[in-house]
Order: C-alpha cells, then sequence, then structure tokens
C-alpha cells in the first residue's frame, strides 16, 4: 500500500502525521501478513469504524505509545450520561483523544452524492470530538477521524473517478489534515464482487 498526503495546514502537529502513517504501515502489514497465510488479501481498513480506530490504538503502540479504545466517559450537556468514548492516546509528548466516523465511498455514485456522504461524516465527527475534548481530564489535543474506504465495480471508469475523488478530498474545506492509503497498481477484490482501491482519512484538529 502507498500513503500519500493530500492535505496538511499549519494546525496539524507533526506527531499526527506520525500517527496516520504508523496507520498506514499497520494496514499494509496486516495485508501483506495476511496474504501470506492463506493466500488471498484482506484489509482492516473494509471493516468498521472501530477496526480501523483499533488499527490507530495499534498503530501507536508499536511507536512506543499507549492508547485506550471505547473506554466509558462523560456525554452531553450538564449532568449528561455515560457513554464510549473512541480513542484516548498518548505518543510522543501528544497526549490526546480522537472521535471518529466512517462511511463507504462507490465511485460509480454522482461526486455530489459523495459530497454529502463525506461531509456529514466530518461534522458528526467533529462535534462528537468538541465534547470529548472539553469532558477530558488531561487531554489538551483532540482530532476527528474520519474512515472513508472506496470501492467500484468492474464497470466504473477507474481512473477518472478516482481524480474526481482524489480533487473532491483535496478541495474540502472542512478538513486540516487528508490522507490517502492505496493499492499502487492493484486493486483488491472481495468475495462480494466489489473492488477495492483504498481508503482516504480526514479531519479536523482541536487544542485546549
Amino acid at each position: 500500500m502507498d500513503y500519500t498526503v493530500l492535505k496538511q495546514n499549519n494546525l496539524v502537529p507533526q506527531e499526527w502525521m506520525e500517527i496516520l502513517q504508523h496507520f498506514s504501515d499497520y494496514n499494509h502489514s496486516y495485508a501483506e501478513q495476511y496474504a501470506k497465510k492463506n493466500k488471498y488479501y484482506d484489509c482492516a481498513y473494509w471493516y468498521n469504524e472501530i477496526t480501523n480506530v483499533g488499527v490507530v490504538a495499534c498503530g501507536i503502540s508499536k511507536a512506543n505509545g499507549f492508547s485506550l479504545v471505547e473506554y466509558v466517559s462523560k456525554k452531553g450537556s450538564g449532568r449528561g450520561y455515560s457513554g464510549r468514548r473512541d480513542l484516548y492516546f498518548n505518543y510522543n509528548g501528544l497526549d490526546g483523544v480522537c472521535e471518529a466516523k466512517f462511511d463507504w465511498v462507490k465511485l460509480s455514485s454522482k461526486l455530489d452524492t459523495n459530497k454529502k456522504t463525506i461531509t456529514k461524516s466530518i461534522q458528526e465527527a467533529d462535534k462528537n470530538m468538541r465534547d470529548s475534548l472539553n469532558k477530558h481530564t488531561s487531554a489538551t489535543f483532540g482530532a476527528s477521524i474520519c474512515f472513508f474506504p472506496i470501492y467500484y465495480k468492474n464497470s466504473t471508469n477507474v481512473v477518472r473517478a478516482i481524480e474526481e475523488i482524489d480533487s473532491l478530498f483535496e478541495q474540502l474545506i472542512l478538513c486540516d489534515y487528508t490522507i490517502k492509503i492505496h493499492h499502487l497498481n492493484n486493486v483488491i477484490r472481495s468475495e462480494s464482487g466489489n473492488s477495492y482501491v483504498g481508503l482516504y482519512v480526514c479531519g479536523n484538529i482541536y487544542q485546549k
């Protein structure tokens, strides 16, 4: 898998970009090791939100940080209620929390449809992130993180569709950072007949 930074503004600390690189490396390692054992590929990123958050946590741990996934915390205003937060971590002095969202992006869908899907996920992650950082007693850094696996059917004009999606993510003013993890010159096909190109990851940065 190849790792590409499509966007990184001056709000994004280098430590966070390193975490995203570790996330990409772990995805690659999992796919390659699984294929050696089972003779076909499996990708961690195409499962769901909590799987991707878990891979972020694994990457942090491999880089000698520490993390906690799906921990219980107060949510909401006033007296609030007990709920689950996505991720707390400490890496290279960066003490932070993350709130995540996950949704599919189909290359054959209309660009406007994909834009609405992406925008909705980012806005929901941002809302949860602001609440999470306000409630956490020690964390001073927060990042919303949205995972968007990309797939298509065989009839799709893949090259053109990917160029359009790349452009869409690069132009998203909603995001402080965007990375792309993709399968270089090949794709991975699932039993359902879908072909997977890779994953876009984007979000916003918050500080106390």
